[in-house]
């Protein structure tokens, strides 16, 4: 129910419906059993382009046959309805509306809507049926694939070519403010010194007051009832059972009824604490759990605490909306935005962690894509159909997505990487001083030559093993080389080959590559400015002395490259395109400082149906597919719910989840019932290649969204062309005899005739 019901209201109410049970043949459902059909019986009433003037006056002529009622024989409790002309059954109209009832309205909206509610029982009285179902009929449609892609905002850190990571700077970029994502889960956690740390990243301060992190010291008693807490078995600790009783045993069993059962940060700081993150919900105060192995036994549990941090890029003067609880969505582009070139944020008191979310091009029939800003850049390669023809576009500077207009190159050497930092405060950095861990022997080594300065002499190796080397390194060219020789084994670590009158010495195999480091940076524990300093002049980082014995920096190389916030880029010196950049890199600021300007060349971009943006502002709701450039894809099913917790489904369950959305929230009741009707019509199986589709399956059933109130042929001609039907009634690909040497697939013409149209005997 849509409010609270009174005694009179939910007697009336039931009242209806009870009758309506009684009357299931009602005047009503004659009423919109006309309006539903015979506009779709009305085969060929558009006026295509083939269609003769005899045609056309023929279909004219038919729809006035056919307004008239031909009778209804009536059944118990029900009078028959006599055959009419177009005169008669106005004239019948109005006498229904002059004996309307509640029985009779709560019918109508039975068959026409998904069921009557208080608030559609009183709009309706407040008007004729006739009204009421011209008012439906003018309604916009709301097609299941919009609201499907509004809806879809799944994590991604690069390019694909579904589209790429939204730029921090666009409007729509969501950013978080509790410590622990579910991301996080599988990844190493260190609690200690006051600090929360993950995979080598601070990700917060620990507030002894607790209050900087969102929250309230720790305490909850147990109230014993009947029997001890340690008694109680786990499945007492739903709601549903004692939710005020045992509450330290439920939290210990991951269930919280609201209290801090934890031990508290503090004090697991204190303690010292080393581990792996098990489970996460994604909110402040959400609960966290923690574990000493990575099989996850036997988990601790703590509550989310808000990020507190000792720096951020300041966000004060930009606006945002609120999203998920803990979550703030950037509402406009502004020229002066910082934070592109940042991973955190302050404003409003407050610590916000970037999430970065994929970004959906709007491609839609009446605004068919151009170049996008802060995304990938270009335009959907959406073929010229029937659908959308009269709409295409021509672009300038548009190509699909993934695909260059031309080549935009850049040298990786200092020039190259402080473009990067002019134009996007993006901090690309080539790597120095990384010391080599292992022997060159059996697997991919990095050498290096060795300039006048370092002063090389060759190591003294064995024959075979000092030609082994040589004539790999001499088959590879530049002054950094990686090669891969099967040696003797005893080539130590850091070992120097003469190669003709050069010498290259064996070094670590990331040193010298060119990394972005912009989001490491600005969770680094001791502040951006203790990394960018290294960077001054040439913007290479090179590890300070401190870090220099050979345990340390390699340890710490590896922690910072699992946490997943540095991204390659490429060898110091080598050229490289714009589109093999990371996606942090690949924005329009970058892009024009590379000389990228645009290309003259024209582009015709087609729209599709329903192909709108998403919308950070609701999160993530359904399961996504990820299509790389290898033709490999993946599937997405985590998704955000409406507590900011994590949970999900299966590619099914989205299917349903969205459709029962639209049933219960469209406005065009009537629009959707009638789609509903169709789609029971012009079945097809959700197995086999569009299993965990859901887009594809949305922009199924929206056909008969779209053509609900139009004429049977565009509905018989879309579902036709559709890939779904194309593959489940095999005719995909189907060819002529005399071009295949065999008949063709004759299975959905058969179809057409036995189930979609006039049926055979």
């Amino acid at each position: 129910p849509e409010q609270s019901l009174g005694d009179a209201h939910y007697s009336e109410i039931v009242g209806a419906v009870m009758a309506v049970r009684a009357q299931r043949l009602g005047r009503a459902a004659a009423l919109v059993a006309i309006a539903f059909f015979l506009p779709l019986v009305l085969w060929g009433c558009d006026d295509d382009d083939d269609d003769t003037k005899e045609n056309q006056e023929e279909s004219t002529n038919e729809s006035n046959r056919s307004v008239g009622l031909g009778g209804y024989s009536g059944g118990p409790g029900v009078p028959a309805i006599p055959a009419m002309d177009a005169g008669a059954w106005q004239a019948h109209l109005a006498a229904m509306e002059a004996q309307r009832t509640p029985a009779a309205d709560a019918q109508l909206l039975i068959q026409a809507t998904y069921g009557p509610t208080l608030s559609s029982l009183s709009e309706l009285k407040a008007k004729s049926y006739k009204d009421w179902i011209l008012e439906q009929m003018s309604l916009p449609e709301e097609t299941l694939r919009t609201y499907w892609r509004q809806r879809v905002n799944p994590h991604a850190d690069q390019v694909f070519f579904t589209g790429a990571p939204l730029s921090r700077c666009a409007k729509g970029s969501r950013w978080t403010n509790f410590a622990f994502t579910a991301r996080d889960e599988k990844k190493e956690v260190k609690v200690a010194g006051g600090q929360v740390n993950v995979s080598g990243t601070v990700r917060t301060n620990i507030d002894p007051q607790f209050a900087m992190n969102g929250l309230s010291a720790p305490g909850c008693d147990d109230i014993p009832k009947w029997r001890e807490c340690s008694r109680y078995s786990s499945w007492s600790c739903f709601p549903s059972f004692y939710p005020t009783y045992c509450r330290t045993r439920c939290w210990n069993e991951g269930v919280s009824f609201g209290d801090d059962c934890s031990i508290g940060w503090p004090a697991l700081s204190a303690q010292g604490f080393t581990g792996y993150v098990c489970s996460v919900e994604d909110s402040v105060g959400g609960m966290v759990g923690l574990a000493t192995s990575s099989s996850c036994k036997n988990p601790i549990y703590m509550p989310n605490p808000a990020i507190s941090l000792d720096h951020a890029v300041d966000g004060s003067g930009l606006k945002f909306e609120a999203g998920d609880p803990g979550v703030v969505v950037l509402a406009e582009e502004r020229a002066d935005c910082a934070l592109s070139g940042h991973g955190v944020m302050q404003r409003g008191g407050k610590f916000y962690a970037v999430d970065d979310r994929l970004a959906l091009l709007e491609n839609t029939l009446e605004a068919p894509a151009g170049v996008v800003s802060g995304g990938a850049g270009g335009c959907p390669n959406v073929g010229k159909t029937f659908l959308n023809e009269a709409t295409c576009k021509f672009q300038p500077s548009c190509a699909p997505v993934g695909v260059s207009t031309k080549d935009i190159d850049v040298k990786l050497d200092a020039a190259g990487r402080e473009i990067f930092w002019t134009a996007g405060r993006n901090r690309v950095y080539q790597v120095v001083g990384l010391m080599p861990h292992e022997a060159p022997c059996g697997k991919i080594s990095r050498w290096r030559e060795c300039t006048a300065a370092m002063a090389c002499v060759a190591t003294q190796l064995s024959a075979d093993d000092t030609a082994l080397l040589a004539d790999a390194l001499n088959l590879e060219s530049g002054w950094v080389r990686d090669i891969s020789v099967s040696c003797s084994g005893g080539v130590p670590i850091g070992s120097v080959v003469a190669v003709g009158a050069s010498f290259f010495k064996h070094t670590h195999p990331q040193e010298y590559d060119v990394f972005d480091f912009t989001v490491w940076v600005d969770r680094h524990p001791g502040g951006s400015f203790n990394i960018e300093k290294w960077a001054k002049g040439n913007f290479s980082v090179t590890l300070p002395g401190n870090h220099q014995d050979l345990t340390s920096s390699v340890d710490r190389w590896i922690m910072g490259m699992d946490t997943g916030d540095i991204a390659y880029v490429g060898l110091s010196d080598e050229v490289k395109h714009f589109d093999e950049l990371p996606a942090s890199l690949q924005t329009d600021a970058v892009k024009h400082a590379l000389a990228a300007t645009a290309s003259e060349e024209h582009y015709e971009s087609c729209g599709s149906p329903g192909e709108v943006a998403n919308d950070p502002r609701f999160g993530n709701r359904f399961g996504f597919r990820f299509n790389f450039p290898d033709n490999t894809d993946t599937y997405d099913n985590s998704v955000d719910d409406s507590d900011g917790n994590y949970d999900r489904m299966s590619s099914r369950d989205f299917a349903g989840a969205l459709w029962l959305s639209m049933a219960l929230k469209a406005k065009d009741q009537l629009r959707q019932r009638v789609a509903w009707a169709l789609s029971q019509t012009f079945v097809a199986s959700s197995q086999g290649k569009f299993d965990k589709n859901t887009e594809a399956w949305a922009n199924y059933y929206d056909i008969f969204v779209r053509n609900a109130f139009g004429n049977f042929k565009d509905v018989l001609r879309e579902v036709t062309y559709s890939p779904i039907m194309g593959y489940y009634l095999t005719y995909r690909a189907n060819r002529a005899s005399d071009s295949a040497g065999s008949y063709p697939d004759e299975n959905y013409a058969r179809e057409i005739m036995q189930l979609f149209t006039i049926g055979l005997t």
